[in-house]
C-alpha cells in the first residue's frame, strides 16, 4: 500500500513539476513582450518563485524516489528472506522424509533377516491335539489290554435250571449265601459279560477280551 501511495505521489509531483516548467518556459518566452518596468519586475518575481518551486519539486521528487527505491529494496529482501525460509523448510521436510524412509528400510531389513532365520532353522512340527489324544488313548488301551483284568467278584459254582446254566458269583469278601448271585449266559455284571459256564469255570468278556474265571 505504501509503495502504491508513493508511486501516486511521484506521479503527482511529476505532473506539477512539468506544469511548473511549462509555465516558467512561457513566462521566459514572453519576457521580451512586456515593456513596462513594473510588469517585468512582477514577471521576474514569478519566475524566481517558479524556479524555487521547481527546485523544491525536484528535491521532493528525489526524496520520494529514494524512498521508493528503499522500499523496493526492503520488499526484495523480504521476498528473498521468504524464499530462503521456504527453501530451508523444504530441505528440512526432505531430510525428515529421508530419515523416515531410512528407518522403514531398516525395519524391512530386520524383517527379512527374521524370515531368513525362520527359513534356515527348521521349525519342529507339532502334531495336532486330536491326533495326540488319539495316540494317548491307543497307548492307554494297549496298556490296559496287557494287564490281566481282575474280576470284582469270584465264581463259586454253577447251577442248572431247566435248559439254562447259571454261574453262581459272589463278592470277594462275601459272608453268607444271601450275597450269592446267579448270572445267566449273555448277562453282565460290572461290565463282565458271561459267555459260557461249567462246573469248573466260566468264560467272561471284558474290555473286548475273553477272561476265564475258575471256581473257588
Amino acid at each position: 500500500m505504501f509503495v502504491f501511495l508513493t508511486g501516486l505521489s511521484i506521479c503527482a509531483l511529476s505532473i506539477m513539476f512539468l506544469l511548473n516548467q511549462a509555465q516558467l518556459s512561457r513566462l521566459k518566452q514572453n519576457l521580451d513582450v512586456y515593456q513596462n518596468h513594473d510588469e517585468l519586475l512582477l514577471i521576474r518575481q514569478r519566475i524566481i518563485k517558479l524556479d524555487e518551486k521547481s527546485e523544491d519539486y525536484s528535491k521532493l521528487f528525489v526524496k520520494l524516489n529514494k524512498s521508493l527505491l528503499d522500499m523496493g529494496q526492503r520488499v526484495s529482501e523480504a521476498i528473498i528472506g521468504l524464499d530462503v525460509e521456504k527453501s530451508q523448510r523444504d530441505n528440512q521436510e526432505q531430510n525428515t522424509a529421508h530419515i523416515t524412509l531410512a528407518d522403514q528400510l531398516k525395519l524391512l531389513q530386520a524383517d527379512v533377516a527374521k524370515l531368513n532365520n525362520l527359513i534356515i532353522q527348521p521349525v519342529p512340527v507339532s502334531k495336532p491335539a486330536a491326533k495326540q489324544n488319539e495316540i494317548a488313548q491307543s497307548i492307554q488301551a494297549k496298556q490296559i489290554s496287557l494287564k490281566k483284568p481282575v474280576a470284582p467278584f469270584i465264581l463259586i459254582g454253577a447251577e442248572h435250571r431247566g435248559k439254562r446254566t447259571f454261574a453262581a458269583i459272589a463278592p470277594r469278601e462275601y459272608a453268607n449265601l444271601y450275597q450269592v448271585t446267579l448270572l445267566g449266559e449273555g448277562e453282565s455284571l460290572s461290565n463282565w459279560r458271561l459267555l459260557s459256564t461249567s462246573y469248573t469255570q466260566a468264560q467272561f468278556r471284558v474290555n473286548g477280551h475273553i477272561q476265564p474265571l475258575q471256581v473257588n
